[in-house]
């Protein structure tokens, strides 16, 4: 039967690459929970999300609740309170009392002006990187991105001038307009997803001058045509 115990302030676990966090979050039973006794280890029930509901973890993460339905909670990452991180990991996944709550997207603006920002790790759960997620971020020199990523939104990485190189994984069908305007040390941009279906005016609009676009081999023709005039000087190459 429900567990009264569970409602009230609770520690929720956030998994990433083997690393975990932690932080606290306000559980309720909904009424048919308690009357019934039909919550349980493992399901959602237990937990009253409710969409647009904003939870922060202990070191300043914050989260916001996507969806609700099904069972299934997402959430979506808002940004950090330490505006001087220097380091960002946004998890695959949260865990709250048993049941997996994927994070599903970067919200728009979410790291911008970050200025201190230089790595920043994408859980494998993440599907979009909202508009200006990293924009203005001047000193971000590493990405890793999740398996996940299907869209990398409008002006993502905007005038990020210390970034050198970036993977496009394999799932990334679109690349928004000015994605990485102003990038000037830009130098590698390695794509690795077939799928690619748009990208965007302006996206690569001040890049290094003698950037490498290096595409798979089968999508070298099509590419070569998606990534024509994008903003990117004439010297810049496209490689299979």
């Amino acid at each position: 039967g429900f567990d009264s115990s569970s409602v009230g302030m609770k520690t929720v676990t956030v998994n990433f690459s083997g690393k975990t966090a932690t932080f606290t979050v306000q559980i309720t039973a909904s009424e048919n929970d308690s009357q019934n006794g039909n919550g349980s280890q493992g399901s959602s029930s237990g937990l009253n999300y409710k969409k647009g509901q904003i939870v922060t973890d202990t070191d300043g993460g914050s989260y916001k609740v996507v969806s609700n339905a099904g069972g299934k909670v997402t959430f979506e990452y808002r940004g950090v309170k330490n505006k001087n991180a220097k380091s960002v990991t946004v998890p695959w996944n949260l865990i709250c009392d048993g049941v997996y709550c994927k994070v599903v997207s970067i919200a728009p603006k979410a790291f911008k002006g970050m200025k201190k920002l230089q790595t920043v790790y994408v859980g494998n759960a993440v599907k979009k990187i909202g508009s200006e997620a990293f924009s203005g971020c001047t000193s971000l020199k590493n990405v890793v991105f999740g398996a996940s990523v299907t869209e990398i939104g409008t002006g993502a990485f905007l005038k990020c001038t210390k970034l050198q190189s970036i993977i496009i994984p394999s799932k990334v069908t679109k690349i928004g307009a000015k994605a990485f305007y102003g990038c000037k040390n830009l130098k590698k941009i390695t794509v690795k997803t077939a799928r690619l279906k748009s990208v965007g005016a302006n996206a690569l609009k001040g890049i290094h001058k003698k950037a490498v676009i290096k595409v798979p081999k089968k999508q070298y023709k099509k590419y070569t045509k998606l990534f024509k005039n994008k903003g990117q000087k004439k010297t810049v190459k496209i490689k299979k």
